[in-house]
């Protein structure tokens, strides 16, 4: 007689390693700071205003010539690096702080 073949779903609940770590997160799921999430969305909100409002209607001016468009990004270049650094920074020590209290 032929035994029944094991699901998968039977063997990663028979794996200790996948089940201790289920039980990790279903027991203290990550904290997320409210204050820092509004301001993450308000950066990125931002962002997009900024793109949106500013950098296309100048880049739609500008896209047929070679000078507007190099003067465009050499103006423009100190706000944008502001802007996506900061976001960066922030979904970064976000990342980290996320992936300390998965994996302590």
């Amino acid at each position: 007689m032929e035994q029944p073949k094991q699901t998968s779903a039977r063997r990663v609940h028979s794996c200790p390693a996948i089940n201790h770590h289920d039980q990790q997160t279903e027991e203290s799921p990550p904290q997320v700071d409210r204050k820092k999430m509004r301001e993450l969305l308000g950066n990125i909100e931002d962002l997009r205003d900024y793109h949106k409002k500013v950098i296309l209607p100048k880049l739609e001016h500008a896209y047929r010539d070679p000078c507007k468009m190099k003067t465009l990004f050499e103006c423009e270049k100190s706000k944008l690096l502001m802007k996506y650094g900061r976001l960066l920074h922030q979904l970064t020590a976000g990342l980290h702080q996320t992936r300390r209290s998965i994996f302590p």
